[in-house]
């Protein structure tokens, strides 16, 4: 990777001159962003994927879905299909993406669920088929500018916050840094409970670089796994993981298991006959479970 990125930097200086123009016009209004009567939370990030986009989106659902008639958009990421879609009870992965399909898998009888990569045409076609809405929640869409959101919240790992992270190739920005004084909020993600008060205070100055927005720290609650074990005894299990970090699942896992084989995928790994019969014939062998 780090070959590739040097291979790759005489283009850095054409994709920052690329991202900084097109964030100029912009800011100087000669292209503008349009706003909307349905109220709407933009839930996004500078990096290129792997911050807990997806997991804040959903905390925001259970937050608020007693309160608000609420429609989420994406543009539903490696989707083998065009346009908009509305997802359904026949929707698959293949259709709305893999992450619109877990929010949706999880929420259906109580939220709508739409993708579009034109954000605008989306929520509009929303706000007409599904006029009930009174919120979208659009997951990803921090660079999508020709919107303007009622509320912008910018996600950033902790573990690489973008204060001290580049644009791409020589980091994981695909925005500028600057662009974090777009959001209402920061929240810095993956936090480990280990986090002090002191270390809190240095990450907010740092961020107060690039934005005056309030500043936050999530963390993510693992819950109990549902394998049978004896007393004091450790499981041993096999760990399947198709996510850009997996590194902090494996941490979790960790403390409790003993992991005997990780078959690790890239993020939104579309998997093929293959690879599910060679991952079957290793449980089936072993006489595992799975996580």
């Amino acid at each position: 990777m780090k070959v590739l990125r040097i291979i790759l930097a005489p283009f850095g200086a054409i994709y920052w001159g690329i991202i900084a123009f097109r964030n100029w016009l912009y800011d100087i209004g000669h292209q503008r962003s349009v706003h909307f009567d349905v109220p709407t939370i933009c839930v996004g990030n500078l990096a290129v994927g792997g911050t807990g986009k997806t997991p804040h989106v959903e905390y925001l659902i259970r937050f608020l879905k007693n309160e608000r008639s609420i429609c989420t958009l994406s543009r539903g990421y490696k989707r083998k299909t065009d346009g908009l879609r509305f997802a359904t009870s026949e929707s698959t992965a293949d259709d709305i993406g893999d992450e619109s399909f877990q929010v949706y898998s999880k929420f259906n009888k109580e939220i709508n669920s739409a993708v579009c990569s034109d954000r605008a045409f989306g929520i509009s076609m929303i706000a007409g088929e599904l006029p009930e809405t009174n919120l979208i929640i659009l997951d990803d869409a921090y660079q999508h500018r020709p919107v303007r959101y009622d509320l912008n919240l910018l996600i950033s790992d902790l573990n690489k916050p973008f204060y001290s992270d580049y644009l791409m190739p020589f980091g994981d920005l695909r925005d500028q840094r600057r662009s974090a004084r777009r959001a209402e909020a920061i929240i810095y993600s993956k936090c480990k409970p280990t986090l002090t008060s002191v270390e809190m205070i240095a990450i907010e100055a740092a961020t107060k670089k690039y934005s005056k927005a309030p500043v936050f720290f999530t963390s993510i609650k693992y819950a109990d796994l549902q394998i049978p074990k004896a007393t004091n005894q450790r499981t041993s299990i096999v760990v399947l993981s198709g996510i850009a970090h997996p590194e902090y699942m494996l941490e979790h896992l960790s403390n409790d298991c003993n992991i005997q084989e990780h078959f690790e995928f890239a993020d939104h790994h579309d998997f093929s006959e293959k690879e599910i019969e060679t991952i079957d014939k290793y449980l089936k062998e072993n006489n595992l479970p799975i996580v």
